[in-house]
């Protein structure tokens, strides 16, 4: 997701390999939400998220923000589809940070909470 991310971003230089024209960064990024992304919002939600709720706390409040971030996310590669020409890059170069910023914080942020209870959890006395 990270390298979609990139792909998507205005100011970041174009990566060997892939598309440099805003119509083939579109083609790309959609491509790549239809086949990778959506896969894995569905598996963190199915998995994750449903663990964090049920642990309660901070990891289910985190687990909410994971939730409403993915739901931003899908709504902007849907509005990605319909961009005009003179608004395509803008939004992609947002989509672009919006995406990289959701990815940081599951890493730093969602998926610590979640080590720290489960192993909070692994050292109680049985």
């Amino acid at each position: 997701m990270l390298v979609v991310a990139q792909v998507l971003k205005n100011d970041v230089p174009t990566y060997r390999g892939m598309p440099s024209t805003d119509e083939g960064r579109r083609e790309y990024a959609l491509h790549q939400y239809s086949e990778l992304i959506t896969l894995e919002f569905a598996s963190v939600e199915r998995e994750l998220v449903s663990m964090a709720k049920r642990m309660g706390g901070q990891a289910a409040r985190l687990a909410l923000q994971v939730l409403k971030e993915q739901e931003d996310i899908i709504r902007a590669f849907e509005a990605l589809e319909d961009a005009e020409k003179n608004e395509l890059s803008e939004r992609m170069n947002e989509l672009g940070y919006q995406l990289a910023s959701h990815v940081r914080f599951k890493e730093r942020i969602f998926f610590m909470a979640l080590q720290e209870v489960v192993q909070a959890q692994d050292n109680l006395p049985s």
